[in-house]
C-alpha cells in the first residue's frame, strides 16, 4: 500500500513540473478559456496561448503565439484571362461570377465565388471596349476557416472587356391620326435613345410593315426618311418607326413600329369666339361655325369659303332649312363676322321664303349681323339681306359678276359705316344708310318704296337707278348718273327732299339739273344762299389741290 501511495505521489509532481512557473505567481488566479490559460481575468492580457480570431479555438488574451494558426496557406494558380459584359454606365464588374483554383503546394483546390471566397472586380473605364479589371478577393466560409490566402494573393488583375449596349427604344406619337400633307415629325418623339445618338424615323404603309427596319430599302419610296418637310399625300394605314446610329458605346438599333393613320385634309375654315372672349372651338366649314355659335359671338374666317354647288343641287326642291344651313352660310343670330383677309361667295343674313299659295315672302329666321375685319380686306361676293339687320363695318361687298349687296323685301335696315360696297339692291320696303366707307361704285338700284339714304362716304363710278327713295346729304362722287326707268334725270331728284344741299366741284356749285357730274362732293347749301348748313369738306384731285396751293 506504502509503494502505490509513493507512485501517485511522483506521477502527481511530474504533473506539476510540466505547467508554467507564471500560473502559480502569488496572489493571482488561474483561468482556462477557450483554450487560453491566462493570469488575472479571463481574457485579459495576462499570459497565456492567445488563438487567432477565425481559428476554430477562437477566444481569450494574452500574448499571440504564431505558431497556433494552423490554416494551410494558399495562392491561386488559375483564373480567367479576361471577363465581359455589356455596357452599362459603370466600372462594376460585379455582375460577373468567376472561379478560382488554388493551391497548397501540393494540392489543387478549388473554390466558388460567392460560397469559397468574395471577389470585387472593378474596370478601369465605364465605356465600352478593352479595359484592365483589378480583382479584390477575401476567402468566405469554410475556406476561411481552413485557409488564409499567401501574402500579395489578395489582388490581381486580368483583361476586361465592355460590349456595346443595344439602347431599348419606344417611338410615340403625339396623335395616332394626322391629315393628308400634315407635317409628320413634329407628331414623332422617341425614348431611351442614347444622348449622343443620331435618330433616324422612317415611314411605311401597312402593307410593307414586315420590312421595317430593312437597312437596304430604308430610305427609299417604299420606306422614305421622316424629316422636317416630309408629309404624306395619300390617306391610309402607315407605320413609323426610329432608328438610332451607333456611339461610342451603343450599337445601332430600332424600335418597335407604331400605327398612324392619315385621314383626307381637313380644312379649318372658321372659328368661333364666344361672347364673354373664351374659345368657341374651330370648324370645317363655315355653316358648321354659324351653326354653333350663340348670340353676341364672333365668327372669324380661317379659310376663302366657296358654297358647294353640287351638294346645294342634290338637295332637290324639298329640303329642310337645317340642310339647306349645313351647305349654304346663313346667319340666324346676333353675330359678328370677322372676315380676317378672306373670301366668302355668298352669303345670307335671316332666311325666308315665298309662300306657293299667297307668293308673298315668309320670314323663316331672322339674323344681326356684323361685318368687320382688319381695314378693307376681305369680301363677301354676294351678301343677301334677308331679314334682320345688317352693320358693314369693314370689307369689300361685291365685285366683278357679283351682286353685291341684295336686301330682300321687307328685309329691315342695313348699315354701311365703312368698308366698300360694289353694287347695291334694295328691294320693296328695305332701307338702306350709308355714313361712311369708301370707292363705293357699281350700279345702286332702289325699287319703290325702298329707301336709300346717303350721309357720307366716298364714291367712285356709281349709277342709281331707282324707283324709291333716295336722298343725298353728304359724300363725294368721282361721278354720278340717275336713272328712272331708264332714262337719265336731273341730279337735283336725288337730294334731299328739303333742298338744302347741292353738289359742289370744289367751291362751285353745280347745275342740279344736270343728269351727270363728275368729280363733286354733297355739301349744304353755299353761305351765300343764306342756309345755315354746315359745309362739308370737299375732297380735292391732287391736281386741284397743287393749283389752289399754288394759287395761294
Amino acid at each position: 500500500m506504502k509503494k502505490r501511495v509513493l507512485s501517485l505521489f511522483l506521477a502527481f509532481a511530474l504533473c506539476l513540473t510540466l505547467l508554467p512557473t507564471s500560473v502559480f505567481a502569488e496572489g493571482e488566479d488561474v483561468s482556462i478559456s477557450g483554450g487560453v490559460i491566462g493570469g488575472g481575468e479571463t481574457g485579459g492580457e495576462g499570459g497565456g496561448i492567445y488563438v487567432a480570431p477565425g481559428s476554430p479555438t477562437e477566444g481569450g488574451g494574452g500574448k499571440y503565439i504564431p505558431g497556433e494558426d494552423t490554416r494551410t496557406e494558399i495562392w491561386c494558380v488559375s483564373k480567367p484571362d479576361s471577363i465581359g459584359r455589356s455596357y452599362d454606365g459603370t466600372t462594376d464588374g460585379g455582375t460577373i461570377p468567376i472561379d478560382l483554383t488554388f493551391t497548397d503546394g501540393t494540392n489543387e483546390i478549388k473554390l466558388k465565388e460567392g460560397t469559397g471566397f468574395t471577389a470585387k472586380k472593378t474596370f478601369d473605364s465605364a465605356d465600352a471596349g478593352w479595359h484592365t479589371v483589378t480583382v479584390e478577393i477575401a476567402l468566405i466560409g469554410e475556406a476561411a476557416v481552413k485557409y488564409k490566402l499567401k501574402a500579395g494573393e489578395e489582388t490581381f488583375t486580368i483583361g476586361g472587356f465592355i460590349n456595346k449596349a443595344y439602347p431599348d427604344l419606344t417611338v410615340s406619337l403625339s396623335r395616332t391620326t394626322c391629315a393628308v400633307g400634315e407635317k409628320l415629325l413634329p407628331l414623332l418623339s422617341v425614348e431611351g435613345a442614347p444622348e449622343d445618338a443620331e435618330v433616324t424615323y422612317y415611314y411605311l404603309a401597312s402593307a410593307l410593315k414586315s420590312w421595317a427596319g430593312s437597312s437596304d430599302v430604308e430610305g427609299s419610296e417604299a420606306m422614305p426618311k421622316i424629316d422636317e418637310n416630309t408629309a404624306i399625300s395619300d390617306p391610309g394605314t402607315y407605320y413609323v418607326y426610329a432608328k438610332t446610329g451607333k456611339t461610342k458605346n451603343y450599337e445601332e438599333e430600332r424600335s418597335t413600329t407604331a400605327e398612324l393613320t392619315v385621314n383626307e385634309a381637313v380644312v379649318e375654315a372658321a372659328s368661333v369666339t364666344k361672347a364673354d372672349g373664351t374659345d368657341g372651338g374651330t370648324y370645317e366649314s363655315l355653316p358648321a361655325a354659324l351653326n354653333a355659335a350663340r348670340d353676341g359671338d364672333t365668327v372669324k374666317l380661317l379659310a376663302d369659303h366657296v358654297t358647294d354647288a353640287d351638294a346645294l343641287n342634290a338637295l332637290g326642291e324639298d329640303f329642310t332649312f337645317e340642310q339647306y344651313a349645313s351647305i349654304v352660310p346663313v346667319v340666324t343670330k346676333t353675330l359678328t363676322l370677322d372676315l380676317n383677309h378672306k373670301t366668302v361667295d355668298y352669303l345670307e343674313v335671316g332666311f325666308s321664303e315665298t309662300n306657293e299659295e299667297t307668293q308673298k315672302k315668309e320670314t323663316r329666321a331672322t339674323g344681326n349681323l356684323t361685318v368687320t375685319g382688319e381695314g378693307a380686306y376681305g369680301r363677301i361676293s354676294n351678301l343677301m339681306f334677308m331679314a334682320g339687320a345688317l352693320d358693314i363695318r369693314s370689307g369689300e361687298i361685291g365685285g366683278s359678276e357679283c351682286v353685291g349687296l341684295v336686301c330682300d323685301v321687307n328685309s329691315g335696315t342695313a348699315t354701311i359705316s365703312n368698308g366698300t360696297v360694289y353694287g347695291l339692291t334694295v328691294l320693296e320696303g328695305a332701307s338702306v344708310t350709308v355714313n361712311g366707307g369708301s370707292n363705293h361704285a357699281g350700279e345702286w338700284v332702289v325699287a319703290s318704296s325702298a329707301t336709300l339714304n346717303i350721309t357720307d362716304g366716298t364714291f367712285g363710278d356709281v349709277q342709281f337707278t331707282h324707283n324709291g327713295t333716295i336722298a343725298i346729304s353728304g359724300g363725294t362722287f368721282k361721278s354720278i348718273k340717275s336713272y328712272i326707268a331708264e332714262e337719265l334725270q336731273p341730279l337735283m331728284s336725288l337730294l334731299d327732299t328739303q333742298k338744302v344741299h347741292a353738289f359742289y366741284k370744289g367751291d362751285d356749285v353745280q347745275d342740279g339739273n344736270a343728269t351727270e357730274l363728275a368729280d363733286v362732293n354733297r355739301q349744304g347749301a353755299h353761305p351765300r344762299h343764306g342756309e345755315q348748313q354746315v359745309r362739308l369738306r370737299s375732297v380735292l384731285h391732287p391736281q386741284e389741290r397743287r393749283g389752289r396751293e399754288h394759287h395761294r
